[in-house]
């Protein structure tokens, strides 16, 4: 199975188990952090944390368990970073790295705008329900003087990809769209799963979002 077929929003079941995204998502973030010639510390810390989390998934990750796993000491960890500030980094890079991983799978590759926003649907939606629900709220209210955007900085990563790639391919049915406006529909896609995840009583996920979120990108994106 791979990220691509994780949702079927013609159906009531709409995403397949959320275990098996965690799992699939871990997967594909080992497998791209293992390929980085240029890890540094943090980058095997994230790796221990990482594997870690894929062997007890409900389990609260431990700092000292995640140092003895990278097979560096603690002063190495805390010389880098607090706890807090590693969750945080952790997050952030994570975020680039699926943002990496949907802008593998579109390139060299001939979409249709449909075809475009089921693989962002598939990508991104996805990378986020693989973050627990109790595990993002609390990196949130760690960090609560954060804006969204400040929060995961990949979305302006994720703009880019989508701007180059409408420009480049509106032949195909695709609008051309500004940076600025890029940046806008990226960031407000963005805001719509932060709410839902961060407001008490909302339901996260759900396959009116994933809808909703859908139907509002093919139609900024299509021509």
């Amino acid at each position: 199975m791979s990220l691509q077929d994780v949702f079927d929003l013609s159906s009531d079941d709409f995403m397949i188990d959320r275990r098996e995204i965690e799992k699939l998502w871990v997967e594909t973030l080992l497998r791209r952090i293992s390929k980085n010639p240029n890890r540094d510390k943090f980058w095997v810390f994230l790796q221990a944390a990482l594997y870690l989390y894929s062997k007890s998934p409900t389990k609260r990750l431990h700092v000292s368990e995640i140092i003895e796993k990278s097979g560096y000491s603690r002063s190495s960890f805390f010389r880098i970073n607090s706890f807090s500030e590693f969750q945080l980094r952790a997050y952030r890079r994570l975020g680039i790295l699926v943002v990496q991983e949907f802008e593998d799978f579109v390139s060299n590759r001939l979409l249709s705008p449909v075809e475009f926003a089921d693989a962002a649907l598939s990508i991104i939606y996805s990378s986020h329900i693989a973050i627990r629900n109790e595990i993002f709220n609390k990196l949130v209210q760690a960090h609560e003087g954060l804006t969204p955007v400040e929060f995961n900085p990949s979305v302006d990563f994720f703009a880019e990809i989508v701007q180059k790639y409408c420009n480049e391919n509106s032949y195909l049915g695709y609008r051309r769209i500004t940076a600025k406006e890029a940046s806008k529909c990226v960031r407000l896609l963005d805001y719509d799963i932060f709410t839902e995840r961060t407001l008490r009583g909302n339901v996260f996920p759900s396959k009116e979002q994933a809808v909703r979120l859908h139907a509002m990108f093919l139609g900024f994106i299509r021509r």
